[in-house]
């Protein structure tokens, strides 16, 4: 009798003694993935390489005030100008202005030219009716500014992301490029940019 109740006592402390231990060994907290560990499981998933490191563009926005047009940018932004021969490049049509970032690496062209005559309307324009007959690669639709209508395009591809908007005022065509590989810094700054036009 006294050995029955050794042995389920023994059986009793094993069961007990099992049971925490598949417990702890459940529970146990796991060592965290390094950066590295991070990205290999992120590409794999994903398909394509993720920068982790990459921020949104600064908050703080300054404005640019040109001849016929001001917008907001960001003021951490890089303005790039074209310098060739020690020489500043002179700027094809009536006004351009451009910057860029390295961390998120986005890429943002302003550009207003006077409208040939033979360009009445926004879907005149070349480089407007060049993406409109790319409808596979771009994507339209209508955008608001300054309280003038134009239209906006944006490309998702392997190189990044692009979206454009095209605005006609006064006999001139305006051009607002933004892009990048970061979907959410391209379309942060490019809404940004498009609330913030006032049209001179």
């Amino acid at each position: 009798m006294l050995m029955k109740k050794i042995v389920l006592v023994a059986l009793f402390l094993v069961v007990v003694i099992a049971v925490f231990s598949v417990f702890m060994v459940l529970n146990r907290t796991t060592k965290p993935l390094s950066e590295e560990e991070k990205q290999q499981a992120l590409t794999k998933i994903l398909g394509r390489r993720l920068n982790l490191t990459e921020k949104a563009p600064s908050q703080e926005y300054i404005q640019y005030k040109g001849k016929y047009v001001s917008f907001a940018y960001p003021s951490s932004a890089e303005k790039i100008t074209s310098i060739i021969n020690g020489k500043e490049q002179e700027k094809s049509g009536l006004e351009q202005f451009s910057f860029n970032f390295d961390s998120p690496k986005v890429y943002t062209f302003f550009e207003v030219i006077q409208a040939n005559s033979n360009e009445l309307t926004l879907t005149d324009y070349p480089s407007v009716r060049l993406r409109q007959v790319q409808s596979e690669i771009y994507s339209e639709a209508s955008v608001t500014a300054d309280n003038r209508q134009g239209l906006s395009f944006e490309k998702h591809d392997n190189s990044g992301f692009e979206k454009t908007a095209f605005f006609f005022v006064n006999g001139r065509i305006y051009s607002f490029s933004v892009m990048g590989g970061d979907l959410k810094a391209v379309e942060t700054l490019f809404n940004k940019l498009i609330s913030s036009i006032k049209f001179l």
